[in-house]
């Protein structure tokens, strides 16, 4: 299950992504979508990105701390 304001590694690139919030995408047919909220956690965090909360989750792993 994610988790707001935890740190996620990028499977693919492996840069650390901290999350902010759960959204819904509430645009033509995708309405109602789950979406999450996230930001770069290793510079400045002014740029926020939005995915998918599913392929978020098969795209992130969380850093244990």
């Amino acid at each position: 299950m994610l988790e707001l304001n935890k740190v996620y590694v990028n499977n693919k690139n492996g840069l650390p992504y901290r999350t902010l919030q759960f959204v819904k995408n509430c645009t033509n047919a995708q309405e109602g979508q789950q979406m999450i909220t996230y930001v770069r956690a290793d510079i400045d965090e002014s740029q926020l990105y939005v995915r998918d909360f599913d392929e978020f989750s098969r795209k992130f792993t969380k850093l244990q701390t």
